[in-house]
């Protein structure tokens, strides 16, 4: 999957909008869609987890046989990810995702990708299996394999203009072992439950016109293209076609006023 926008980046500065969604924020007694945003990004990632993300959610079990393997979610902030945790979720990112970055408008530069993995507010669903075999290593030793076959990642964030705040999910990759398994679209529902509980008003993404897979999946969960995203541009010699679309959805306001995560084991 591709990164997000530029243009939903929240500003360092505080606009004309922002000014007006606080004053109104004040008079209706809630929060503007800016202090939202910040106060979600304030959240260390225990206090985060345990108020959105209930526990259950962090454990799948294919439904299509697969010998009894389970898989287990960890929920981790950027700052909090070990080197060898970035690196494969990197390996993942170029393994499945380099062949269309490459000829795309964005390219390929491993440099910036791992920069932006490591954005401050990056939020991060790592998955492994619940009982991953021993492995031997040097000197026969053993241990457990506890590598990372899957993750997605997001931040809360802004739309441009107006202020509205949004989940966006940045990447979504799984090793081909894990596909077919209904992983995708398990932690697509839980990112859309997470939007759903912290009550922003879309989820977000990015992804390439040259991958129809992931296009067509996106589509059949209810996400279209965004009206912020990139259309075709005629130049004097020839149509340009955008390479990428950024789709959305609305969220589903499905767990009460409170929207916090009701089920904690």
């Amino acid at each position: 999957m591709a990164k997000r926008k530029d243009q939903h980046s929240s500003s360092n500065g505080e606009s004309a909008v922002s000014k007006k969604s606080k004053q109104q924020s004040a008079d209706n007694g809630i929060p503007s869609a800016q202090q939202l945003v910040v106060d979600l990004n304030a959240q260390d990632a225990e206090t985060f987890q345990s108020s959105y993300i209930p526990s259950l959610s962090l454990k799948y079990t294919p439904r299509a046989p697969n010998d009894g393997q389970e898989y287990r979610l960890a929920f981790k902030e950027s700052a909090d990810l070990e080197t060898p945790e970035l690196n494969a979720c990197f390996d993942l990112i170029e393994t499945t995702s380099r062949a269309d970055y490459e000829p795309s408008s964005f390219g390929w530069y491993p440099n910036r990708k791992r920069s932006e993995m490591m954005e401050d507010d990056m939020r991060y669903l790592l998955v492994r299996r619940q009982h991953a075999s021993p492995t031997i290593e040097k000197h026969g030793k053993t241990r457990i394999d506890t590598s990372i076959e899957g993750f997605l990642s997001f931040q809360i964030c802004h739309d441009s203009v107006p202020l509205v705040p949004v989940l966006y999910i940045y990447e979504i990759h799984l090793a081909g072992s894990l596909r077919g398994l209904g992983l995708g679209a398990h932690l697509m529902q839980l990112a859309e439950d997470i939007a759903a509980r912290i009550k922003v008003e879309k989820v977000m993404l990015t992804v390439f016109v040259s991958n129809s897979k992931a296009l067509g999946f996106y589509q059949s969960r209810g996400y279209a293209v965004d009206a912020c995203s990139p259309e075709d541009r005629k130049t004097r010699n020839k149509l340009v076609k955008t390479d990428h679309f950024i789709m959305s959805r609305l969220v589903k306001r499905q767990f009460g006023e409170s929207g916090k995560a009701e089920a904690k084991a």
